[in-house]
């Protein structure tokens, strides 16, 4: 309710502002200007603009379609700004003597504070890169209104969980192996809870770039799919966004900063007459309220209880000041917090091992990320930018099964992974329109601090869950350790480009203190635009992580941070080719690409020292997209459909005790053979309906072939798997998520009320259970059914309302 006056509070504030100019426009003698706002490289009309006529005092917002209307109180010469988020502001003189239709057109370049940004074509590689910008991230249904969400709408794209839920994989490869970035600043945490709404506000969001794999030289310790988050960067007028849902709500203000000060309702800010300012202000963040209706919403659905429900928060905040027209400083804030605490006090299910009666679970993790930018770009000729930054984390976890399970009593694990780094980027245009230089150098400090417990696997690694009254299946280790890494790192390329052709050929050093290893990886973009809107691509090279400093996987085996000279780099070599046609609205995409991935880090403790393998995966396939662009403003279809075949395959290379198929090529926990994915919409007007259908192969599991009592008379039944390892699937999966939205636009902005079904026909996948009161049976213990308990049709409402 709070947020929802405050928002009333604000509108009334911008009518009150504005209403000075409205009664001026009714005085005798008035002149109307009417016309349309369009974007020159789309040719469609913009979806929010404005129009300023200085002297006059007078601003109109479009309505639907690009189309404005504004009156001046007197004929007479007057200065006009246009402008509209994402393009460059227009300025002109003219001279309004009569009433006139005047159309304008606005180019996707921005000049702020005398400093170009580019926001058309971005200078980056189209061949395994996709973009999703602020508008196309809202347009897919089930994502929540999510940034990283909505990215597995694209192809070779999935959840981990194979359902709503989890990180990303992507192309075959673990999920640990992605790298999140933020303006350049590593994300710690991409998403609250690893699946359920992205930490960065998407209003703040200008585009998200996924390079699904072969990214270019400036990415380092980095062998899979990076995921790079742009945030806006420009500010022409006051604006906020609220979105009040089923679980969270959200919050967006932002505001031009001038030589007087920034730019807030109901306060007078003395303005220079062409409209440019010295920077802007931006905040931004979400809060949960999952415990207010989730139990309720789920109660209804299923007559169950819910035992507990997570809680969460994120925060942004973005500050730019130009100290010259070619000199920018930026700061940058943002940071999470995620908990939940759970306690099982009843019986659970006889699909849970009965030895998690007790179950007391928390966790707490919290990250907070500070960024400054300085900014030099004296010509479009060349530019610089250095960044200092500090990550900082902390996750706090609490395991005890006392009762039933006394080894696995009172475990804690707090860990405190810290960054601290340098980056410096630049760019040199040495050979007009045909060559620019591209390099960069970063260093970063990790701190590590771990305190607890860490868990290891035993000589054996079963391939489901394991059996936690066993106390040999699992090794706790004592953890108290700080722990210190320095890596440094540097890359050059040069992008050559002659006609249609374009060559960039890269090379990227990295280096580990601690383990005193060194990689060199080179890396080459070759691709030729054809006047047809054709174009044809490759890229590819080698690729190296250091897994001492995965942020990703500190938390699971903080003892890696420690390791030296055994722990070699990851490596991988990865190579793609495609070809993409345009034509007007019509985008087509087809891709092939082949990832092989050798010393992957696996593995177990025995008696008497942690033992590592050398393991391989390789990833290989293809996709294809089919897409269509809706044209703003007007009723009009738009959406994508998209099928990828994914064939992942890992060999750890541990001893066969361990895994019986170590030393052979198995299908991976991430492969997911095929897939396809339809996105469509239809706006007329005020309605937008929109659906995602998915119809998906499922990732592999290791078939049940008998069971154990244990212990013997307690009718407690621990299966046994099969040694073919992840030979099995179940049959294919489908889900189909719509979204209904109604926007009513108005002069200070627009209200939309949505509603969406997630998993509308309400399909459950079944899956192969086992009940732990029940011996082994074949065709009854285990059997393929539909798991009770959980939420599987998911519905979600709200209102969001801009300004």
């Amino acid at each position: 309710m709070d947020t929802m006056n405050r928002i009333l509070i604000i509108t009334a504030m911008i009518g009150a502002i504005l209403l000075p100019g409205t009664m001026r426009a009714q005085e005798a003698g008035a002149i109307v200007v009417e016309g349309t706002i369009y974007n020159s490289t789309t040719r469609r009309p913009v979806d929010f603009g404005s129009i300023t006529i200085i002297e006059a005092r007078v601003r109109a917002r479009t309505a639907q379609k690009g189309l404005f209307r504004a009156v001046v109180p007197a004929a007479g010469t007057y200065t006009v700004v246009v402008s509209s988020d994402g393009l460059q502001n227009l300025k002109l003189t003219m001279k309004i003597d009569r009433k006139m239709t005047r159309d304008f057109w606005l180019k996707p370049v921005r000049v702020s504070g005398g400093t170009l940004t580019v926001f058309g074509d971005r200078n980056i590689q189209k061949v395994s890169r996709y973009t999703m910008t602020r508008d196309e991230i809202k347009d897919v249904p089930a994502s929540f209104g999510d940034s990283v969400t909505a990215l597995t709408a694209l192809p070779g794209v999935i959840k981990s969980y194979g359902g709503i839920f989890g990180p990303l994989v992507i192309r075959g490869a673990s999920s640990l192996s992605n790298r999140y970035y933020l303006d350049d600043i590593p994300l710690f945490s991409p998403q609250h809870f690893g699946g359920i709404h992205s930490v960065i506000n998407s209003n703040l969001i200008r585009e998200i770039d996924l390079y699904a794999s072969s990214s270019p030289s400036q990415y380092g310790n980095a062998d899979a799919a990076v995921i790079q988050i742009n945030t806006i960067d420009s500010v022409e007028e006051f604006s906020g966004y609220s979105d009040i849902g089923l679980i969270s709500a959200n919050a967006f203000f932002a505001a031009p900063w001038y030589e007087k000060g920034i730019e807030i309702p109901g306060m007078e800010i003395e303005k220079p007459q062409d409209g440019t300012g010295k920077g802007y202000a931006i905040v931004s963040g979400r809060v949960s309220y999952l415990s207010l209706f989730v139990p309720a919403v789920y109660w209804l659905i299923t007559g169950k209880k819910l035992d507990s429900v997570p809680e969460y928060w994120d925060y942004q905040a973005k500050f730019k000041y130009y100290l010259a027209a070619n000199h920018s400083l930026t700061l940058l804030f943002f940071g999470s917090r995620d908990y939940i605490k759970y306690l099982q006090d009843h019986k659970p299910p006889d699909t849970i091992d009965p030895a998690l009666e007790d179950l007391e679970f928390e966790s707490d993790t919290m990250f907070h990320s500070q960024g400054l930018y300085y900014t030099y770009e004296p010509s479009g000729k060349f530019s610089n930018r250095a960044l200092v930054f500090a990550s900082l984390a902390k996750t706090y976890s609490y395991l005890n099964v006392e009762a039933s399970v006394p080894w696995l009593t009172n475990y804690h694990l707090n860990s405190r992974p810290y960054i601290f780094g340098f980056k410096d980027k630049a760019h040199f245009e040495w050979w007009k329109d045909h060559a620019d230089l591209r390099g960069g150098v970063d260093v970063q400090y990790y701190y590590f601090i771990q305190n607890g417990k860490d868990f290891l696997w035993g000589d054996y690694v079963p391939p489901g869950p394991p059996n936690f009254n066993n106390p040999d299946e699992f090794i706790l280790i004592d953890l108290k350790e700080k722990t210190h890494n320095v890596t440094v790192g540097s890359y050059l390329e040069n992008k050559f480009f002659f006609a249609g052709l374009t060559f960039v050929p890269g090379i990227r050093t990295d280096y580990l203190m601690r383990s005193n290893k060194l990689t060199v990886d080179y890396r080459g973009l070759l691709s030729y635009d054809f006047p047809t809107d054709t174009t044809l691509s490759v890229a590819g090279g080698t690729y190296s992580a250091f897994q001492q400093v995965n942020p990703y996987l500190f938390d699971q085996a903080p003892s890696f941070a420690s390791e030296k000279g055994r722990l070699v780099p990851e490596r991988a070599l990865h190579g793609s080719g495609g070809i993409e046609q345009k034509i007007d609205l019509v985008t087509v995409k087809i891709e092939g690409f082949y990832n092989y991935f050798f010393d992957r880090s696996f593995f177990i403790k025995d008696e008497n020292d942690i033992l590592y393998s050398n393991g391989k995966l390789k990833a290989y396939g293809g996709e294809a997209m089919v897409r269509l662009d809706r044209r703003e403003g007007s009723s009009a279809f738009f959406g994508w459909i998209n099928y990828t075949l994914t064939q992942s395959k890992i060999k750890t290379g541990l001893p066969t005790t361990s895994d019986p198929t170590g030393d052979t090529f198995i299908s991976s926990d991430w492969e997911q053979e095929h897939a396809v994915k339809v996105v469509a919409g239809y706006t007329r007007g005020r309605h937008t309906f929109s659906a995602k259908f998915q119809l998906y192969s499922s990732f592999p599991y290791t078939e049940i072939t008998g069971g154990n009592e244990e212990p013997v008379t307690s009718g407690r039944y621990i299966p046994e798997y099969s040694t073919d390892i992840n030979s099995k699937h179940y049959p294919l999966s489908h889900q189909l998520d719509l979204r209904y939205t109604y926007r009513t636009n108005y002069e200070w902005g627009h209200v939309s009320w949505y509603i969406e079904v997630i998993n509308a026909y309400n399909f459950v996948q079944k899956e192969n259970v086992w009940h732990y009161d029940e011996p082994y049976s074949e065709g009854s213990n285990p059997s393929l059914q539909k798991p009770s308990g959980g939420l599987s049709i998911i519905p979600n409402f709200g209102v969001e309302v801009k300004f």
